[in-house]
């Protein structure tokens, strides 16, 4: 079958001779053989009103073309039927950003799984039907040159371009114009070690008990770090405080 992409209205042209290489492909000596495209069976078994000019044929979408395989020397001949399919240009859809934090070195550099934003590109379009390739810039998304692998080791803050394929026909594709999406590395939260509160025990003297103020300590703890960017909680153990769960309000 032939694929070409939908331009939004006709004429559709497809190229009938790229058939001929595919039906003459079993034959030791395709030169012996001659192929014609026609509308009809009875007209290819006929061998009258050839399709004419075959590389240039204005089609619909799912309309039949009936070749004839004939051997010049004989007159013997077999056809074959194939589909003209029109293929609706991709679609790419929305997708956030991917944001990672970064590892204990700290280095800013990350590994990114691009592929996990491919199924949110293609929305509801099957994915058996279309390749999602990501790029760094404009003009390699638009050539589908130097495409980055499935898993991108980057320092973040990248912006992605993608292009979009059908896998049926490669000539059939989608790139967006503008970064669909920024890779981004969040840079790992340090816990820097404060003194020990310690209180005296006036209240209800002997009891042991007294009220900390635990905010005191979140300047200690930040360090270098900006409270606007951080939240800082406590916790009564390290599971807790790992799972940021109960925190002491």
């Amino acid at each position: 079958d032939l694929f070409i992409c939908d331009a939004g209205a006709a004429p559709y042209i497809f190229d009938l001779t790229l058939n001929t290489p595919v039906l003459l492909s079993s034959n030791p000596t395709p030169s012996d053989f001659v192929v014609t495209y026609h509308n009809s069976l009875t007209n290819a078994d006929l061998d009258v009103n050839p399709i004419n000019p075959e590389s240039s044929y204005s089609g619909t979408d799912g309309e039949i073309i009936f070749a004839r395989v004939e051997y010049l020397f004989s007159g013997c001949y077999e056809t074959e039927l194939f589909s003209l399919n029109l293929l609706n240009q991709p679609t790419i859809n929305p997708v956030p950003n991917l944001e990672l934090c970064d590892d204990p070195t700290n280095d800013g550099v990350e590994i990114f799984d691009l592929d996990s934003q491919t199924l949110g590109i293609l929305g509801t379009q099957n994915p058996a039907d279309f390749e999602v390739t990501y790029y760094t810039n404009f003009t390699d998304a638009e050539g589908g040159t130097n495409q980055l692998p499935s898993m991108y080791t980057n320092t973040g803050n990248q912006p992605i371009y993608v292009r979009v394929e059908g896998i049926a026909d490669a000539a059939c594709y989608n790139v967006s114009a503008t970064p669909l999406f920024n890779l981004v590395v969040h840079p790992r939260a340090e816990a820097f070690q404060p003194s020990n509160l310690e209180l005296c025990d006036y209240n209800n003297s002997g009891d042991e008990s007294e009220q900390f103020d635990l905010s005191v300590q979140t300047t200690t703890v930040l360090g270098f770090q900006s409270p606007i960017l951080y939240t800082l909680t406590y916790h009564e153990s390290q599971s807790e405080a790992e799972q940021g769960i109960n925190a002491i309000v």
